[in-house]
């Protein structure tokens, strides 16, 4: 026996509509689509009890209202969508009952008409793009979003109303023209459901709470459970069924429910604390929504509710970023508002770089392992230092000298295995060694236990360091370790932005970046390392040599996501050190005006290499070659 009590349609027939409605239905469900009837009637009452079974049953995908057939009296012969094979209409079942227990663990049928909106919002995409009429029913249906993760209103409506449905729970598939008169025919037309909570109907419009989404962090319920007076402003009911659906409720409201609808702003300023208070602070961003009454709906007095000392304060010491209390207004004016909560772990440490001389005089190489040892023996706890690159065998410009210092390698790399342990803290040191056969330029990190956490091994070899005999490494040089996220490069990979790319995917907190580059100007030094730091969205440490007073070299630093530098030793012999939230992330908006995002994301959310790829230059002699001839 059918469970008619959801059906909406259903419950609005006379008797005799409601027998061949069973009768229908049943067959329908079954795939069988001649119905024999002991009943007379005329094709219009036919039609309203056959639209009444495609409208209450979602499930029903494979039936349409083109297929009907009157070529024998009392016998309707309803064809099945030719689209659709036996095989497919039982996968695409199998499919909507996995969706459907998905939901098994959530009773509160509030909570899983959250939890199945923000599924929906989530999962699937708006798409009205019909590439013929296979594609446009599909779209138009449950299907498009089980096949393709796309569909429109119609079918973002029907899979809530499915699972509601077979939940027991009385939803209306509910359709309706735009008011105004001036939008094109074809895109007037707009579905969305009506769902009953204790005994009260309201109206949910699920493609505009997905069309106010921008990401997966953003949802806002902007029509969740409204009433007539805000939903039908801009909508009016296509059906005579819907006469008698009322909505007039706000109980269920999303904002109301939740307890974030306002009336005061200091209902505001008590919302926003207890939201905070109560906020899941693992995740980056938390999203304040809510919605105030049209008497208060003002976005200039709303700026000066809750100042930033007090914001701060309530964030317990965490980041808080936005513009302002961003506003969206919809249909009736009521003001729907957000802000965002951006929440980072917060890791605090002592970051150091050394700046050894470049030395001229005898014993170049002792000199900066001397110097550079006793910098290591003030490191302290939990701090991250970084060393110069060959700080075993730097300080000369003779390649025999350098060969003749690879043997020290070994002890660089045990004082500072040894002072990381002791001191519980990481220690990057380059060094130039002899690894088997292979001459190597490899960069050792140390963790709090004095073991080997990482080696990176050079990639991008310059002609002094390939006449040398240097072998390049593979391209390994990020890590995480500590919950730190460690990325490595090394002086003249800083040059190439295929490494800066695929860093920059793996979301580093703090690259480190021992360098030479003796033969490069300070401006140039300092935009590249500010600008990796921007790209990449993490702080560099880098650590190098002073080449005295002219407009080379040195200029060891520390820059921050911003693209700041933080701390430069310029042309100056030395090491300093700050102490930084080394999960700082630099956010901007996306574009003039718009969202909040993480400076890397905009910029991945941009790369299209693909238009590059093996183009070719143009110009004189390419495309211009044939008008020239002329």
């Amino acid at each position: 026996m059918l469970n008619l009590n959801t059906r909406f349609f259903y419950s609005k027939l006379n008797k005799y509509e409601k027998k061949l409605y069973r009768q229908m239905a049943e067959s329908l469900l079954k795939e069988n689509y001649v119905i024999n009837h002991d009943l007379t009637w005329d094709k219009a009452n036919f039609l309203k009890v056959f639209e009444s079974i495609v409208d209450d049953f979602p499930e029903l995908f494979y039936v349409s209202y083109s297929y009907l057939d009157w070529s024998k009296p009392y016998v309707l012969k309803v064809m099945g969508k030719k689209y659709y094979t036996h095989e497919e209409i039982v996968e695409i079942r199998k499919e909507l009952d996995k969706i459907y227990h998905k939901f098994d663990s959530i009773t509160d049928p509030f909570e899983l008409q959250v939890a199945v909106t923000d599924f929906i919002c989530k999962e699937y995409t708006y798409c009205g793009i019909s590439r013929g009429p296979k594609t446009k029913q599909e779209m138009h249906s449950i299907v498009g979003l089980i096949k393709r993760k796309r569909g429109v209103c119609s079918a973002f409506s029907q899979l809530a109303q499915y699972i509601f449905q077979r939940r027991g729970i009385p939803t209306a598939y509910v359709v309706g023209e735009s008011k105004d008169k001036d939008i094109d025919p074809e895109k007037s037309t707009h579905a969305w459901l009506a769902i009953k909570h204790e005994g009260s109907y309201y109206h949910w419009d699920i493609t505009a709470i997905l069309g106010e989404s921008k990401d997966e962090e953003t949802t806002q319920y902007c029509m969740f459970n409204v009433t007539d007076k805000e939903m039908l402003e801009g909508y009016e009911y296509t059906n005579e069924s819907y006469k008698d659906l009322v909505c007039d409720k706000t109980d269920y409201n999303y904002y109301h429910k939740k307890g974030l609808y306002f009336w005061t702003y200091e209902e505001i300023k008590e919302g926003f604390i207890k939201f905070v208070k109560e906020m899941d602070y693992t995740r980056e961003i938390n999203w304040f929504n809510f919605r105030i009454a049209p008497e208060i709906d003002n976005e200039e007095s709303l700026e000066y509710t809750l100042s930033p000392a007090e914001i701060n304060e309530y964030l317990k010491g965490t980041e808080y970023l936005t513009s302002k209390f961003n506003c969206f207004s919809y249909r009736d004016g009521q003001g729907y508002y957000r802000c965002k909560i951006v929440t980072r772990k917060k890791i605090e440490k002592k970051l150091t770089i050394i700046q050894p001389k470049f030395h001229w005089e005898e014993n170049p190489c002792k000199n900066v392992r001397e110097y550079l040892l006793e910098k290591l023996s003030h490191l302290e706890r939990d701090e991250i230092m970084v060393l110069p690159e060959y700080s075993n065998a730097g300080g000369t410009k003779d390649p025999e000298v350098e060969k003749e210092n690879l043997k020290y390698a070994r002890e660089m790399k045990k004082a500072c295995s040894k002072m990381a342990k002791e001191r519980q803290a990481y220690v990057a040191v380059n060094v130039l060694e002899k690894r088997g056969d292979k001459i190597k330029n490899s960069t050792y990190l140390y963790g709090k236990d004095g073991e080997v956490v990482f080696v990176y091994d050079k990639v991008h070899l310059p002609p002094a360091e390939k006449s040398l005999g240097i072998v390049r490494g593979e391209g390994n040089c990020t890590v995480e370790c500590d919950g730190i996220r460690f990325a490595f490069m090394t002086c003249y990979d800083v040059y190439f932005n295929e490494q800066i790319e695929h860093i920059a995917k793996f979301k580093p907190d703090i690259i480190i970046l021992p360098g030479y580059q003796r033969g490069e100007q300070v401006d140039i030094i300092k935009a590249q390392a500010t600008l990796l730091a921007y790209r990449c969205n993490s702080y560099v440490l880098r650590s190098s040599y002073t080449m005295g007073k002219d407009n080379l070299g040195g200029c060891s630093l520390i820059a921050s996501p911003m693209g700041k530098i933080l701390a430069c030793l310029g042309k100056d012999e030395g090491s300093v050190s700050i102490t930084e939230n080394i999960k700082l992330k630099c956010y901007r908006p996306a574009g003039f005006g718009g969202e909040y995002v993480r400076n890397d994301k905009f910029i991945d959310d941009g790369l299209c290499p693909e238009a590059f790829k093996d183009s070719p230059s143009r110009g004189r002699g390419t495309a211009t070659a044939k008008q020239d001839k002329k």
